[in-house]
């Protein structure tokens, strides 16, 4: 880490503020002397792969997820990052850095997601809901409320009224003649007709009491801080995923790091055998990282990136730790 913050701000113009010259120099026309920007760029990355990876470890020996530890990775990661962004990286293969880095940042934040979650919130959440009414029960009140807003006891309907029974003439029959009481015409019997009588109302069903369709649970505080944690996390998780994408996938590998691709493709090597590669192995075999949904993977990301790192620097002339700018002792006095 130090020596890629060094480097780079040796590549500032003598007149900038933030310009800090190199105590020991490279060579003029080396790679580390025309190239000093993405050699300072290459360092970050490097260094952020091994920190990365031994955060891994720890949590994979313990069988955990340190979300301390990954914490203090963030400004490390951004600081990285933001100098990759910054610096407008040239041609595709420098852009798959890019898209590295953010796929760690996504395989971090998912990691401490899933943790979290299999951990206690889903535990939590499940103590909150069992005394609450499942989701189809609400709704069926709710339709039911709809219906019948009313949750009183309606009272049953009148019996028809007596008088109602009683004969009535008949306004359609024909005009009778009325000295004889019989029709005009044709002479025939009374044409007084009967109605039907009404047939009786029932009673109204009777509604059970109104259920209530909305109901509150109490959460603790420390909950809501934790699930705000979860959502979070998990968009960015989503969000830095969307960009590795964009920047690097197999067909990218394929083309522009052809022997990290056949370490990934030519592998017997399963998802859960993260542990098996060495870091420091170039000719062992990889694995592709795949998605992160399942928080695991992160190690098979640092393995892949370092196989990326070396494949590139052996065209560019990186070094690696051979090169690196040690950090001075404290204690030290450096001539002016």
């Amino acid at each position: 880490k130090y020596s890629g913050d060094a480097r780079f701000w040796s590549t500032y113009p003598p007149s900038h503020k933030h310009f800090k010259p190199l105590y020991k120099p490279p060579a003029p026309g080396s790679p580390y002397h025309t190239e000093g920007g993405l050699m300072s760029r290459l360092e970050l990355v490097d260094a952020l792969l091994c920190f990365v990876y031994a955060l891994w470890c720890q949590d994979t020996g313990h069988n955990r997820c340190s979300h301390t530890n990954w914490t203090t990775i963030g400004s490390f990661l951004s600081w990285c990052k933001q100098k990759w962004q910054q610096e407008n990286a040239h041609g595709v293969r420098e852009k798959a850095f890019v898209g590295l880095i953010h796929m760690i940042e996504a395989f971090i934040h998912q990691r401490k997601v899933q943790y979290a979650v299999m951990g206690h919130i889903e535990r939590d959440i499940n103590e909150l809901v069992k005394p609450l009414p499942k989701p189809e029960d609400l709704a069926k009140a709710a339709r039911l409320n709809i219906s019948n807003p009313s949750s009183q006891r309606t009272p049953p309907g009148m019996l028809p009224s007596p008088a109602s029974t009683m004969t009535a003439p008949s306004t359609n029959s024909t005009p009778t003649n009325p000295s004889s009481g019989t029709p005009n015409g044709t002479p025939g019997p009374s044409s007084h007709v009967q109605p039907p009588a009404p047939s009786p109302q029932l009673p109204a069903p009777v509604l059970p009491p109104s259920v209530p369709v909305t109901l509150e649970a109490s959460v603790p505080q420390p909950l809501i801080w934790e699930l705000k944690d979860v959502i979070e996390g998990q968009n960015a998780a989503s969000y830095c995923m969307g960009v590795a994408q964009q920047y690097l996938s197999l067909p990218i590998i394929r083309e522009h790091f052809p022997r990290s691709f056949g370490r990934m493709v030519y592998s017997g090597l399963t998802a859960q055998d993260e542990y098996e590669p060495d870091m420091e192995d170039d000719e062992g075999e990889l694995f592709w990282p795949g998605q992160c949904v399942t928080g695991e993977g992160l190690g098979w990301v640092c393995l892949m990136g370092r196989g990326m790192v070396k494949e590139f620097g052996k065209d560019v002339g990186y070094e690696g730790a051979t090169e690196i700018i040690p950090k001075p002792d404290t204690n030290e006095r450096r001539p002016l």
